[in-house]
């Protein structure tokens, strides 16, 4: 992990003293200022954990602050995906892109379901603040992340090396997986405890997660007729597996 410039640190110190509508772990103000009268809270979104907050919006996103300069936005947004009544969902960590050097970026292929894009600079995501999961640097200074909340049985581990692309990379024990109960993620084991998660946004509508159909490197799914998981994530290429499963990697 790099170590962050003093004056993130000392930036970030004084967010901290500034005081707090609500104790989180990432300390920031929640809900933070400045939200368009457009986007209203809602419940949790899958995904959306350690401290994020869910939105649902008709128009503008959460994270359009206007005139915002300094750490007056405190939010990074997902790209968004549809909801009820013509609405947007999002899920919005509580972050100061402006101390951490990052920009939030909607156009990351294949960072979907309530994952979030940065574009950093020498700062990952991940070091501005410890409750965001990242991908591994996709170049640039492009990170994918996410804010799921994990089994105590697991961890992450973002320079694993089997990890490519959006993936993130975690290790568990005693069996766990990174996507137990959390239908934000789809893994593959990687050997050893350790895991690759891709962000997908798994519905019995759609396509759910089939742990262990396919050969390790690949993602399984079973999916309700006329779906398929590259239709739903076009990041992947897939093909049948065992027993009616699909079996998808990354392109």
């Amino acid at each position: 992990m790099k170590t962050l410039d003093s004056h993130i640190v000392f930036a970030l110190a004084a967010l901290v003293a500034a005081g707090c509508q609500q104790a989180t772990t990432d300390n920031f103000q929640n809900p933070p200022p400045g939200v368009p009268e457009t986007c209203t809270q809602i419940a949790s979104l899958p995904g959306c954990g350690n401290g994020s907050i869910s939105y649902g919006c008709t128009s503008d996103r959460p994270d359009d602050v206007m005139g915002a300069s300094g750490d007056s936005q405190q939010l990074a947004c997902s790209a968004g995906t549809p909801g009820p009544n013509a609405t947007t969902q999002y899920c919005c960590a509580p972050f100061s892109t402006y101390f951490a050097g990052c920009a939030v970026d909607t156009t990351i292929a294949g960072c979907g379901a309530t994952s979030i894009g940065f574009d950093c600079g020498d700062t990952a995501p991940s070091d501005a603040d410890p409750t965001i999961a990242c991908s591994a640097s996709l170049g640039a200074g492009k990170y994918c992340c996410n804010t799921a909340e994990l089994s105590p049985s697991c961890a992450v581990e973002s320079s694993l090396a089997a990890c490519s692309g959006v993936e993130v990379g975690y290790n568990c024990v005693d069996g766990a997986s990174p996507s137990d109960g959390d239908p934000s993620l789809a893994c593959t084991s990687a050997g050893g405890g350790d895991y690759c998660c891709l962000p997908f946004a798994q519905a019995t509508t759609t396509c759910v997660e089939a742990p262990g159909v396919c050969a390790p490197g690949a993602f399984g799914f079973t999916c309700a007729p006329g779906q398929s998981p590259d239709a739903l994530d076009p990041v992947l290429a897939c093909g049948p597996g065992g027993g009616g499963a699909v079996c998808c990697t990354l392109k």
